[in-house]
């Protein structure tokens, strides 16, 4: 599965994987908003294959009272995950803060080889502390400007990645283990990318891993693609479409969506994408026009059930244009759809307006889609602070596990996880909740 999270869309989410394939997005930041996603705008991360073709227009929504719902158990805040990543069904990774020596938060990684029951520390090297550290009345601790992403392909080869803030001066971090994390080798710079800003999105699927961060051209202000081996770091620079930079807004970001032998990337900011490429099977990257560039091109990432089927939520008129002639019938400016493709990505099909039914309450009452399992119509979404499920392709939606949500991922048809914050206030601890009966009972994991 791919894992999301990035621009316009959730803040902090690390990365989470599945088996056979790319983790998805992911970004364990371990600082408040994560990579500057608007507010409700996609940070979709569909898992396997399953999502059969929905109809073109569903009902209203209608979102059952969340009473009832249990609340996360009460635990000790000591480990705070931003992001994770599973190998298989037994096997993972979380990248998060524990507390100092002094009164800050300093970056930690846990393993656990069983599920998530239970969670082991795992040593982080000296030189990627000293990177992302910062020193504060004497004391270190994770600078504030620090946003990473631990992702692994297997059960050897991984990677820490993202960018820190130190001094005024924003650096991009990249390190790699060969031997599950017990060492790590710091990567510099990658090639046509700069190490003056933070690396975008890692992911790895088939036996390659892709990076995507700010060119190091004085001529070119734009994303490149790097790419390696998962086995080594042979890394070179790839041939894509032009991935060039907005011209205003907020900061550029991008990300990587791979799933099924095939990918797709977006690159922008809060203004729209303005660079994007899909995967073809032959390796190559190719033009490709991004999901919601019809009906205002808000930035959208894609997620996928598999090579062919793929989800995007999409806002009506984008950042400043009119309601688009092509907009579904009915639609308002500044609406929420979700869309489906069933060709990979070629074409994108309106299925339902997000938050229809739902008191008009601003953007926190939308059920902003954040994942899918692999059962048909299984959708799960973030809402008021609730993560919420759809269990009849979006017809209607509940409350699952309270908590805001940042991000969901799937490793089987029945095992997820879900990164949760109390609220969305940037001094918030995180949590990791599990399922394992396809995302219908949610339980709150002890580190």
């Amino acid at each position: 599965m791919t894992e999301r999270a990035p621009l316009p869309r959730r803040p902090p989410t690390m990365g989470h994987q599945v088996v056979g394939e790319a983790p998805g997005r992911r970004a364990v930041t371990c600082r408040g908003p994560g990579r500057g996603r608007g507010s409700a705008l996609l940070a979709l991360g569909v898992l396997w294959a399953g999502l059969g073709p929905l109809p073109a227009r569903l009902a209203d929504a209608a979102v059952p009272a969340v009473e009832s719902v249990a609340s996360p158990t009460p635990l000790p805040v000591v480990f705070s995950p931003g992001s994770v990543t599973f190998v298989s069904l037994s096997t993972g990774w979380a990248l998060g803060t524990v507390p100092c020596a002094g009164p800050g938060r300093c970056l930690a990684l846990r393993r656990t080889v069983d599920g998530g029951r239970t969670w082991s520390a795992v040593t982080l090297p000296q030189g990627l502390l000293q990177q992302v550290n910062r020193r504060m009345d004497g004391y270190p601790e994770l600078a504030g400007g620090a946003s990473l992403t631990v992702r692994f392909a297997d059960l050897r080869d991984g990677w820490i990645f993202g960018g820190v803030a130190l001094n005024g001066t924003e650096r991009a971090v990249l390190w790699s283990t060969r031997d599950g994390g017990r060492t790590w080798h710091s990567l510099s710079s990658l090639p046509g990318m700069t190490a003056q800003a933070p690396i975008f999105d890692l992911e790895a699927a088939r036996g390659t891993v892709y990076a995507m961060g700010q060119s190091s051209s004085t001529t070119y202000a734009g994303a490149v693609l790097a790419a390696s081996p998962v086995r080594t770091d042979a890394w070179y620079k790839m041939a894509t479409p032009q991935l060039g930079f907005p011209a205003g807004g907020a900061n550029p970001t991008g990300d990587i969506v791979l799933q099924g032998g095939r990918g797709w990337l977006v690159e922008g900011n809060d203004r729209g994408i303005t660079g994007s490429a899909r995967l073809l099977p032959d390796g190559q990257w190719a033009p490709w026009s991004p999901p919601c560039k019809a009906v205002g091109n808000s930035y959208a990432v894609p997620a996928a059930a598999n090579g062919s089927v793929l989800y995007v939520e999409c806002q009506m008129g984008g950042f400043a244009s009119q309601l688009s002639p092509a907009a579904p019938k009915g639609a308002a400016l500044g609406s929420y759809w979700l869309y489906q493709s069933t060709d990979g990505g070629l074409h994108f099909q309106p299925v339902t307006q997000l938050g229809a039914g739902f008191p008009k309450a601003g953007a926190q009452q939308l059920p902003i889609v954040l994942g899918a399992a692999s059962a048909p119509g299984s959708i799960f979404g973030d809402r008021g602070g609730n993560l919420m499920a759809s269990f009849d392709g979006g017809h209607h939606w509940q409350a699952v596990y309270h908590g805001s949500v940042s991000y969901v991922g799937f490793t089987s048809p029945t095992q997820g996880v879900a990164i949760t914050q109390v609220s969305q206030s940037p001094s918030s601890p995180s949590s990791l909740a599990i399922t394992r009966d396809g995302g219908h009972h949610w339980q709150t994991v002890s580190f």
